[in-house]
């Protein structure tokens, strides 16, 4: 079955001052870090809705500031595109193998370099209770699911290949039973990590190692 969709928003602004007034109707707040490098589009935003799951594209070729605050009664899953480098979010150095959750409702901020892609699948909480209970997982609290999370290689390489094609718009070979199985499979893999906490930026080489070991572990897992 191929995506069926509905399409929320498309939108493309060649016009960075513009892009940032426009988006404070959506309660969030971008102040430009520099001038766009090259010529082209500045950014392009697409917001879609696939039965339970709302999905989102953010592309922006300028460093920016971010803030703002998360969709109400849903958590939000940002997937970055392995081309993005690191980004400083909510107080902590990330990279393009994390995948970074917002809580229900919760403010973020965030700065980006010149050039950020970000995937983002949000979901309700009956979802992950859903989810959980057909694959017999005991639910952690909410307090003890992590903000950010690594999951296996082989699961985001999966899900980036698939939120790209969304993102093209409904690419041909990508069914909306994908997009589902990407975000049930990240589901797993955060509720599998709930109470671990991620190392930080600069990790010694016996913790990369065990960073490394925990990596094979989600992976055989997934």
């Amino acid at each position: 079955m191929v995506s069926t969709g509905e399409v929320l928003l498309r939108a493309r602004f060649d016009d960075l001052e513009q892009m940032c007034a426009d988006v404070r109707a959506w309660d969030l707040d971008f102040q430009p870090l520099a001038k766009p490098d090259g010529s082209g589009p500045v950014a392009d935003l697409l917001q879609m809705r696939v039965g339970e799951i709302d999905f989102n594209y953010t592309r922006f070729r300028a460093p920016i500031d971010q803030s703002g605050q998360a969709p109400e009664n849903r958590y939000t899953f940002t997937i970055l595109s392995p081309i993005m480098g690191r980004l400083w979010w909510r107080g902590q150095d990330v990279s393009p193998l994390d995948v970074l959750v917002f809580g229900e409702g919760s403010e973020f901020n965030s700065t980006s370099a010149a050039d950020f892609e970000a995937y983002l699948i949000s979901i309700t909480e009956h979802y992950v209770q859903t989810v959980a209970a057909r694959e017999e997982l005991a639910l952690p609290s909410r307090q003890r699911r992590p903000e950010v999370f690594r999951p296996g290689r082989a699961v985001l390489a999966e899900a980036q290949k698939v939120l790209a094609g969304f993102a093209l718009g409904g690419s041909r070979d990508v069914a909306d039973t994908r997009l589902a199985d990407v975000t049930d499979r990240l589901i797993l893999a955060w509720l599998t990590q709930a109470g671990l906490r991620p190392f930080p930026a600069g990790l010694t080489r016996r913790n990369r190692a065990v960073s490394r070991a925990l990596d094979l572990i989600y992976a055989d897992r997934n």
